[in-house]
Protein backbone atom coordinates (compact mmCIF):
# COMPACT_ATOMS: atom_id res chain seq x y z
CA UNK A 1 0.00 0.00 0.00
CA UNK A 2 1.41 3.18 -0.79
CA UNK A 3 1.80 5.94 1.83
CA UNK A 4 -0.32 9.01 1.60
CA UNK A 5 -0.78 12.21 3.27
CA UNK A 6 -4.02 10.18 4.97
CA UNK A 7 -2.11 6.97 6.28
CA UNK A 8 1.30 8.13 7.03
CA UNK A 9 1.91 7.95 10.67
CA UNK A 10 2.62 10.85 12.76
CA UNK A 11 5.92 11.89 13.23
CA UNK A 12 6.90 14.76 15.78
CA UNK A 13 9.09 17.47 14.70
CA UNK A 14 12.13 16.32 16.25
CA UNK A 15 12.19 13.63 13.78
CA UNK A 16 11.52 15.70 10.09
CA UNK A 17 14.10 16.63 7.93
CA UNK A 18 17.41 16.69 7.58
CA UNK A 19 19.80 16.87 10.61
CA UNK A 20 21.60 20.34 9.93
CA UNK A 21 23.17 23.50 12.00
CA UNK A 22 22.03 26.81 11.05
CA UNK A 23 24.24 29.52 9.41
CA UNK A 24 25.05 31.30 12.68
CA UNK A 25 26.99 34.17 11.07
CA UNK A 26 24.17 34.84 8.23
CA UNK A 27 21.46 35.00 10.91
CA UNK A 28 23.70 37.19 13.53
CA UNK A 29 24.22 40.01 10.58
CA UNK A 30 20.43 39.80 9.29
CA UNK A 31 19.67 40.40 12.63
CA UNK A 32 21.90 43.64 12.92
CA UNK A 33 21.29 44.70 10.44
CA UNK A 34 17.77 44.39 10.08
CA UNK A 35 17.70 45.93 14.00
CA UNK A 36 19.43 49.12 11.88
CA UNK A 37 17.11 49.75 9.51
CA UNK A 38 14.35 51.49 11.36
CA UNK A 39 17.12 54.23 12.18
CA UNK A 40 16.64 56.21 9.08
CA UNK A 41 12.85 56.14 8.93
CA UNK A 42 12.71 57.05 12.76
CA UNK A 43 15.13 59.87 12.49
CA UNK A 44 12.76 61.44 9.96
CA UNK A 45 10.29 60.64 12.20
CA UNK A 46 11.53 62.06 15.33
CA UNK A 47 13.27 65.00 13.85
CA UNK A 48 9.75 66.43 12.73
CA UNK A 49 7.79 65.59 16.09
CA UNK A 50 9.58 65.93 18.90
CA UNK A 51 13.83 66.20 17.98
CA UNK A 52 15.02 66.54 21.49
CA UNK A 53 14.13 62.71 21.79
CA UNK A 54 17.20 62.41 18.58
CA UNK A 55 19.64 60.83 21.12
CA UNK A 56 16.95 57.60 21.55
CA UNK A 57 17.39 56.47 17.96
CA UNK A 58 21.19 54.43 18.90
CA UNK A 59 20.16 53.11 22.05
CA UNK A 60 17.09 51.83 20.49
CA UNK A 61 18.60 49.76 17.67
CA UNK A 62 21.67 48.98 19.76
CA UNK A 63 19.27 47.08 22.60
CA UNK A 64 17.36 45.41 19.58
CA UNK A 65 20.53 44.25 18.10
CA UNK A 66 22.09 43.34 21.65
CA UNK A 67 19.19 41.04 22.24
CA UNK A 68 19.06 38.98 18.98
CA UNK A 69 22.58 38.40 19.36
CA UNK A 70 21.59 37.06 22.92
CA UNK A 71 18.72 34.93 21.30
CA UNK A 72 21.41 33.35 18.74
CA UNK A 73 23.91 31.96 21.80
CA UNK A 74 19.99 30.90 23.10
CA UNK A 75 19.75 28.63 19.70
CA UNK A 76 23.36 27.55 19.80
CA UNK A 77 23.36 27.37 16.06
CA UNK A 78 26.74 25.13 15.73
CA UNK A 79 24.53 22.22 17.07
CA UNK A 80 23.07 19.72 14.61
CA UNK A 81 19.39 19.52 15.00
CA UNK A 82 16.75 18.21 12.98
CA UNK A 83 15.26 20.99 10.55
CA UNK A 84 11.70 20.22 11.76
CA UNK A 85 12.89 21.54 15.15
CA UNK A 86 14.79 24.62 14.13
CA UNK A 87 11.28 26.67 14.07
CA UNK A 88 10.34 26.23 17.77
CA UNK A 89 14.26 26.68 19.03
CA UNK A 90 13.93 30.03 17.14
CA UNK A 91 10.29 31.14 18.54
CA UNK A 92 11.72 29.69 22.30
CA UNK A 93 14.92 32.00 21.50
CA UNK A 94 12.91 35.00 20.30
CA UNK A 95 11.31 35.16 23.53
CA UNK A 96 14.33 35.19 25.48
CA UNK A 97 15.09 38.14 22.79
CA UNK A 98 11.91 40.18 23.58
CA UNK A 99 12.99 40.04 27.12
CA UNK A 100 16.08 41.15 26.87
CA UNK A 101 15.07 43.80 24.95
CA UNK A 102 11.97 44.98 27.36
CA UNK A 103 14.80 44.84 29.86
CA UNK A 104 17.30 46.73 28.21
CA UNK A 105 15.05 49.70 27.16
CA UNK A 106 14.04 50.14 31.30
CA UNK A 107 17.58 50.23 32.24
CA UNK A 108 18.27 52.58 29.43
CA UNK A 109 14.86 54.57 30.26
CA UNK A 110 15.62 54.40 34.37
CA UNK A 111 19.53 55.49 33.57
CA UNK A 112 19.10 58.44 30.93
CA UNK A 113 17.25 61.31 30.11
CA UNK A 114 16.40 59.33 27.29
CA UNK A 115 12.32 59.63 26.17
CA UNK A 116 10.39 57.02 26.99
CA UNK A 117 8.16 56.60 23.91
CA UNK A 118 10.69 57.49 21.49
CA UNK A 119 12.94 54.88 22.98
CA UNK A 120 9.97 52.35 23.14
CA UNK A 121 9.13 52.74 19.75
CA UNK A 122 12.59 52.60 17.94
CA UNK A 123 13.26 49.58 19.76
CA UNK A 124 9.98 47.77 18.89
CA UNK A 125 10.74 48.60 15.63
CA UNK A 126 13.93 47.47 15.47
CA UNK A 127 13.44 44.25 17.35
CA UNK A 128 10.64 43.35 14.70
CA UNK A 129 12.77 44.15 10.99
CA UNK A 130 15.37 42.13 13.00
CA UNK A 131 13.11 38.89 13.84
CA UNK A 132 11.67 39.79 10.48
CA UNK A 133 15.28 39.80 8.87
CA UNK A 134 16.39 36.56 10.43
CA UNK A 135 13.00 34.25 9.68
CA UNK A 136 14.00 35.67 5.90
CA UNK A 137 17.43 33.75 6.13
CA UNK A 138 16.33 31.37 7.87
CA UNK A 139 13.67 30.19 5.78
CA UNK A 140 15.95 30.25 2.44
CA UNK A 141 18.42 28.37 4.85
CA UNK A 142 15.71 25.75 5.23
CA UNK A 143 14.29 25.57 1.74
CA UNK A 144 17.50 25.12 0.30
CA UNK A 145 18.43 22.17 2.88
CA UNK A 146 15.00 20.59 2.02
CA UNK A 147 15.76 20.86 -1.79
CA UNK A 148 19.48 19.02 -1.26
CA UNK A 149 22.55 18.95 0.74
CA UNK A 150 23.98 22.37 2.57
CA UNK A 151 26.64 24.09 0.90
CA UNK A 152 30.12 23.62 2.36
CA UNK A 153 30.64 27.74 3.79
CA UNK A 154 27.85 26.85 6.19
CA UNK A 155 29.16 23.73 8.05
CA UNK A 156 33.16 25.35 7.78
CA UNK A 157 31.37 28.40 9.51
CA UNK A 158 29.70 26.81 12.48
CA UNK A 159 33.37 24.85 13.63
CA UNK A 160 32.62 21.49 11.65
Amino acid sequence: MAETPENRPYRPPSEVGPLVRLPGLRLAVASVVGAAIPALPAWAVIQRLRPDDLATIAPGCAAAAVAHLVALLVERPWRKQRLGQWPFTILHASLVSVLVVLASVVLLYSSTTLGAAALSLVAAGAWLTGFLAKVFVFGRFAKAAEAGPIPPEDSAAAGA
